[in-house]
Protein backbone atom coordinates (compact mmCIF):
# COMPACT_ATOMS: atom_id res chain seq x y z
CA UNK A 1 0.00 0.00 0.00
CA UNK A 2 1.20 3.37 -0.77
CA UNK A 3 -0.02 6.05 1.33
CA UNK A 4 0.69 9.79 0.83
CA UNK A 5 0.23 12.17 3.19
CA UNK A 6 -0.96 15.78 2.41
CA UNK A 7 1.07 18.07 4.54
CA UNK A 8 -1.03 21.60 4.87
CA UNK A 9 0.82 25.05 3.81
CA UNK A 10 1.23 26.02 7.28
CA UNK A 11 3.01 22.72 7.98
CA UNK A 12 5.38 22.92 5.08
CA UNK A 13 6.09 26.41 6.18
CA UNK A 14 6.41 25.39 9.34
CA UNK A 15 9.40 22.97 8.73
CA UNK A 16 11.04 25.27 6.12
CA UNK A 17 11.46 28.18 8.90
CA UNK A 18 12.97 25.18 10.95
CA UNK A 19 15.27 23.92 8.45
CA UNK A 20 15.77 27.21 7.30
CA UNK A 21 16.49 29.25 11.18
CA UNK A 22 18.70 25.96 12.01
CA UNK A 23 20.78 26.26 8.96
CA UNK A 24 21.52 30.26 10.08
CA UNK A 25 22.84 28.75 12.88
CA UNK A 26 20.37 29.03 15.67
CA UNK A 27 19.11 26.41 18.20
CA UNK A 28 15.04 25.40 18.29
CA UNK A 29 13.70 25.25 21.94
CA UNK A 30 10.34 24.62 22.99
CA UNK A 31 9.19 25.84 26.17
CA UNK A 32 5.58 26.14 28.19
CA UNK A 33 2.61 28.88 26.95
CA UNK A 34 2.19 29.92 30.79
CA UNK A 35 4.83 31.99 32.21
CA UNK A 36 5.17 34.05 35.11
CA UNK A 37 3.22 37.49 35.19
CA UNK A 38 6.28 39.65 36.02
CA UNK A 39 7.97 38.13 32.67
CA UNK A 40 5.27 39.56 30.66
CA UNK A 41 5.79 42.82 32.48
CA UNK A 42 8.84 43.02 32.20
CA UNK A 43 8.99 42.79 28.18
CA UNK A 44 6.60 46.18 28.46
CA UNK A 45 3.19 44.15 27.64
CA UNK A 46 0.35 46.32 28.12
CA UNK A 47 -2.83 44.39 27.60
CA UNK A 48 -3.98 42.74 31.17
CA UNK A 49 -2.74 39.48 32.02
CA UNK A 50 -4.75 35.89 30.85
CA UNK A 51 -4.32 34.26 34.18
CA UNK A 52 -5.22 30.60 34.04
CA UNK A 53 -7.24 29.14 37.44
CA UNK A 54 -4.87 27.43 39.99
CA UNK A 55 -1.61 27.28 38.52
CA UNK A 56 0.44 24.88 39.57
CA UNK A 57 3.44 27.56 40.35
CA UNK A 58 3.86 31.28 39.79
CA UNK A 59 6.34 30.84 36.87
CA UNK A 60 2.83 29.05 35.20
CA UNK A 61 -0.27 31.86 36.00
CA UNK A 62 -0.68 33.00 32.94
CA UNK A 63 -1.25 32.59 29.09
CA UNK A 64 2.18 34.50 26.88
CA UNK A 65 1.30 37.38 25.12
CA UNK A 66 4.58 36.65 23.09
CA UNK A 67 7.62 33.82 22.87
CA UNK A 68 10.03 36.42 23.81
CA UNK A 69 9.75 36.48 27.82
CA UNK A 70 10.18 32.38 27.44
CA UNK A 71 13.24 33.23 25.08
CA UNK A 72 14.94 35.42 27.77
CA UNK A 73 14.55 33.20 30.40
CA UNK A 74 15.99 29.72 28.47
CA UNK A 75 18.86 32.51 28.15
CA UNK A 76 18.95 32.88 31.96
CA UNK A 77 19.01 29.63 32.64
CA UNK A 78 21.77 28.85 29.98
CA UNK A 79 23.99 32.14 31.27
CA UNK A 80 23.24 30.82 35.19
CA UNK A 81 25.31 27.83 33.66
CA UNK A 82 28.44 29.48 32.47
CA UNK A 83 27.02 29.16 28.43
CA UNK A 84 28.03 32.28 27.32
CA UNK A 85 26.66 32.00 23.60
CA UNK A 86 22.29 31.95 23.02
CA UNK A 87 20.90 31.92 19.81
CA UNK A 88 18.03 30.71 20.31
CA UNK A 89 14.26 30.40 18.50
CA UNK A 90 11.08 29.00 18.77
CA UNK A 91 7.93 28.33 16.77
CA UNK A 92 4.78 28.65 19.28
CA UNK A 93 1.68 30.18 20.12
CA UNK A 94 0.90 33.15 22.28
CA UNK A 95 -2.76 34.59 23.30
CA UNK A 96 -3.79 37.91 23.24
CA UNK A 97 -7.40 39.63 24.82
CA UNK A 98 -10.25 37.25 24.37
CA UNK A 99 -13.38 38.63 22.75
CA UNK A 100 -16.46 39.11 25.71
CA UNK A 101 -17.53 35.57 26.10
CA UNK A 102 -14.95 34.32 23.96
CA UNK A 103 -11.78 32.12 24.56
CA UNK A 104 -8.39 34.13 24.48
CA UNK A 105 -7.14 34.84 20.80
CA UNK A 106 -4.50 32.39 19.42
CA UNK A 107 -1.77 32.97 17.24
CA UNK A 108 1.57 31.57 16.38
CA UNK A 109 4.93 33.76 16.68
CA UNK A 110 7.91 33.21 15.72
CA UNK A 111 10.60 34.42 17.54
CA UNK A 112 14.81 34.36 17.92
CA UNK A 113 17.24 35.86 20.80
CA UNK A 114 20.89 36.06 20.34
CA UNK A 115 23.25 36.84 23.33
CA UNK A 116 27.02 36.76 23.40
CA UNK A 117 29.99 35.89 21.33
CA UNK A 118 28.96 36.30 17.76
CA UNK A 119 31.10 33.16 16.31
CA UNK A 120 35.25 34.40 15.42
CA UNK A 121 35.83 33.89 12.18
CA UNK A 122 39.40 34.24 10.09
CA UNK A 123 39.31 37.94 9.73
CA UNK A 124 38.10 38.74 13.59
CA UNK A 125 40.90 39.29 16.25
CA UNK A 126 39.42 38.64 19.84
CA UNK A 127 36.06 37.28 20.23
CA UNK A 128 33.23 40.00 19.02
CA UNK A 129 30.00 40.08 20.33
CA UNK A 130 26.58 39.91 18.58
CA UNK A 131 24.77 43.07 17.51
CA UNK A 132 21.60 44.63 15.89
CA UNK A 133 23.17 43.42 12.41
CA UNK A 134 23.17 39.99 13.13
CA UNK A 135 19.84 39.59 14.18
CA UNK A 136 18.74 41.78 11.05
CA UNK A 137 21.16 39.62 8.76
CA UNK A 138 19.57 36.24 10.40
CA UNK A 139 15.96 38.00 8.93
CA UNK A 140 17.60 38.67 5.64
CA UNK A 141 19.29 35.28 4.95
CA UNK A 142 15.95 33.55 6.43
CA UNK A 143 13.74 35.61 4.03
CA UNK A 144 15.59 35.13 0.75
CA UNK A 145 15.36 31.58 1.48
CA UNK A 146 11.20 32.07 1.91
CA UNK A 147 10.34 34.51 -0.79
CA UNK A 148 10.84 37.26 -3.54
CA UNK A 149 9.27 39.86 -1.58
CA UNK A 150 11.61 42.39 -0.55
CA UNK A 151 12.56 42.79 3.29
CA UNK A 152 13.08 46.31 5.03
CA UNK A 153 12.90 46.96 8.20
CA UNK A 154 12.36 50.92 9.16
CA UNK A 155 13.41 52.13 12.58
CA UNK A 156 10.09 52.16 14.64
CA UNK A 157 10.13 53.22 18.75
CA UNK A 158 9.54 50.49 20.62
CA UNK A 159 8.94 49.87 24.51
CA UNK A 160 10.61 46.72 24.12
CA UNK A 161 14.06 47.79 22.34
CA UNK A 162 16.63 50.07 23.13
CA UNK A 163 15.98 53.83 21.16
CA UNK A 164 18.06 53.74 18.17
CA UNK A 165 17.84 50.12 17.75
CA UNK A 166 14.63 49.04 16.93
CA UNK A 167 12.73 48.28 13.77
CA UNK A 168 9.91 47.21 12.29
CA UNK A 169 9.97 44.41 10.25
CA UNK A 170 8.46 44.66 6.82
CA UNK A 171 7.84 42.11 3.65
CA UNK A 172 7.04 44.20 0.55
CA UNK A 173 4.49 46.68 2.41
CA UNK A 174 3.69 44.45 5.13
CA UNK A 175 4.13 44.35 8.59
CA UNK A 176 5.25 41.40 10.11
CA UNK A 177 7.26 41.66 13.30
CA UNK A 178 10.23 43.54 14.96
CA UNK A 179 13.52 43.63 15.64
CA UNK A 180 15.78 45.44 18.05
CA UNK A 181 17.90 45.14 21.07
CA UNK A 182 16.41 44.43 24.05
CA UNK A 183 15.87 47.43 26.53
CA UNK A 184 18.58 46.25 29.39
CA UNK A 185 15.64 46.64 32.60
CA UNK A 186 14.26 43.85 30.56
CA UNK A 187 17.18 42.51 30.14
CA UNK A 188 18.77 42.86 33.98
CA UNK A 189 15.01 41.72 35.15
CA UNK A 190 16.20 37.76 33.70
CA UNK A 191 19.56 38.47 34.97
CA UNK A 192 21.17 38.59 31.93
CA UNK A 193 23.88 41.55 31.83
CA UNK A 194 25.51 41.87 28.25
CA UNK A 195 23.49 43.04 25.14
CA UNK A 196 20.35 41.14 23.87
CA UNK A 197 19.01 41.05 20.33
CA UNK A 198 15.69 39.40 19.24
CA UNK A 199 13.19 39.20 16.64
CA UNK A 200 9.50 38.34 16.78
CA UNK A 201 7.78 37.60 13.85
CA UNK A 202 3.77 36.76 13.37
CA UNK A 203 3.44 33.48 11.38
CA UNK A 204 0.06 33.91 9.72
CA UNK A 205 2.01 36.76 7.60
CA UNK A 206 4.94 35.31 6.42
Amino acid sequence: WNVTVRRSPEERLRDRLRTSLTGLGLTEVVTNTLIDERWAASCGATDPPIRIANPISAEAGILRPSLLPSLLNVARWNLNRKIERIAVFEIGKRFGRPVPGGAPAETTEVAGLLIGPRGRTFWEAGDPEVDFYDAKGILEDLFALLTERPLTTPPSPSNLYEPGSSADVLLATDAVGSLGEVRRPTAEAFDIRGRAFAFTLAFEKL
